[in-house]
């Protein structure tokens, strides 16, 4: 009998050991993926910076704030509600048709998009005089309709996701300074990133079925309809969340023009390659999340109170880095002192520290499908945030952007701590649990 309990502890333990290896290999890919999206714009920016001028990076960064609304259309917060759906059922004979009606309603949900997009295009003043650019820009939203991702992070074969991007961002940046001679091409920009993506994302495709990984199956309008339901709420969140983040430089060029558009669109650069720490952790671990929350929250919240530790000696540094050398990452990602640029990254400064807060509290509402509560936090939180950044930008411009930028963070993590402390207080993470 001892022999047998020695056994079964042995296999438990090389579990355990092949669950925080996969951990870490995902980790590490993911880490790859954030870190090449995160630098490979600021290869370009000093580029882009002295060929088109900070007035024709706005009318860049406008459209892509637009598409990046339509992006999230067209993902349905896939990185949460499919990912989780793959790793449950990657062993099930129902996997290719997931599969399929999943990928066939982020078609479907594309060709949607188009004639949207098209007229809020017309309807923005300072889009419409850059509709040739903005049009185009609607390739980053073919792009990502094709991005295998969330398949891949599912099955727990990110390894090759962080290929495929990387081929594709490398072919992006080899294209622009191939077909980016001047001021004229601007235009151009968007286009080339979603054509190069595009194209990518088809071979990663590709690759997937010459691997066996899986195989399409046809699926009928009934079962992409219910799959629609079935993600709706978390595709609401996930928008609201968006749109609290994307608004401040549309907002931006709404109010102050596409030159302030373009100085918090320099800083916004610097920012989200802060931010893309927690973005990465939050890809890498949800999957084991969802996992584990099937069997026992008691878990879940062990593995969250260790992330917290971790947070702040990685976070801390990243904040101190961005505010105090603000002047000089500008000087090297522009190739000049921007000075307004500089000031707008020390307000932002936090914001990679706020995201990896918010994340546990982001998780537990998702993987405890607990999606009204998620819903209603990203409502309020945005609702209220959208306010004051209008009130602040129509005062401040970029200045009040930024500041906007940050409050947004804060009061997004204040509405899911209500939610989940008012709502479903036996899954707090920070408050004695009547369940485990």
């Amino acid at each position: 009998m001892a022999k047998l309990t020695g056994l079964l502890k042995e296999i438990v333990n090389i579990k355990e050991q092949i669950s925080e290896r996969k951990l870490l290999l995902n980790f590490s890919a993911l880490s790859s993926v954030q870190f090449v999206n995160g630098v490979i714009p600021l290869v370009v920016l000093p580029y882009l910076y002295r060929v088109l001028g900070v007035e024709k990076l706005g009318y860049v960064f406008l459209a892509q704030a637009v598409a990046g609304f339509f992006i999230q259309f067209v993902d349905f917060a896939f990185s949460n509600t499919a990912v989780r759906a793959i790793s449950q059922n990657r062993a099930s004979s129902l996997l290719p048709f997931l599969t399929g009606r999943l990928f066939t309603l982020r078609i479907c949900l594309l060709l949607i998009g188009f004639p949207l997009y098209s007229a809020l295009g017309i309807a923005i003043p300072d889009v419409r005089t850059s509709i040739q650019s903005y049009l185009i820009s609607y390739m980053l939203v073919a792009a990502q309709a094709v991005n295998p991702y969330w398949f891949l992070q599912g099955i727990d074969k990110t390894k090759y996701y962080a290929l495929i991007n990387l081929v594709g961002k490398v072919l992006f940046v080899i294209s622009i300074f191939v077909l980016i001679r001047s001021e004229s091409d601007y235009y151009l920009v968007n286009g080339i990133q979603g054509v190069t993506v595009f194209f990518t994302g088809l071979t990663g495709w590709y690759f997937i079925q010459q691997k066996k990984f899986i195989r399409f199956t046809s699926v009928s309008v009934k079962t992409v309809i219910t799959e629609f339901n079935a993600g709706l709420s978390n595709f609401l969140s996930g928008l609201i969340v968006f749109g609290n983040s994307g608004c401040y430089l549309l907002l931006t060029g709404y109010f102050a023009g596409a030159t302030q558009a373009g100085y918090y669109g320099i800083a916004e650069k610097i920012f989200l390659l802060g931010r893309a720490l927690p973005i990465m952790i939050h890809q890498a671990i949800y999957p084991h999340v969802c996992r584990i929350a099937e069997n026992s929250f008691h878990e879940v919240r062990k593995f969250f109170k260790q992330f917290y530790l971790f947070l702040l000696p990685v976070f801390i540094p990243i904040t101190g880095i961005l505010f105090f050398f603000s002047s000089e990452i500008i000087s090297l990602i522009t190739g000049s002192l921007v000075y307004q640029a500089a000031k707008l990254v020390k307000i932002v400064s936090p914001i990679p520290f706020l995201a990896a807060v918010s994340i546990p509290l982001a998780q537990t509402l998702s993987a405890k499908h607990f999606n009204r509560s998620y819903l209603n936090a990203s409502l309020i939180g945005s609702s209220i945030s959208v306010l004051i950044a209008m009130v602040l930008i129509s005062q401040f411009m970029a200045t009040g952007a930024a500041v906007a930028a940050l409050l947004g963070e804060l009061i997004m993590i204040a509405s899911m701590f209500f939610q989940i402390e008012r709502n479903h207080r036996d899954y707090s993470l920070f408050t004695k649990p009547v369940i485990s």
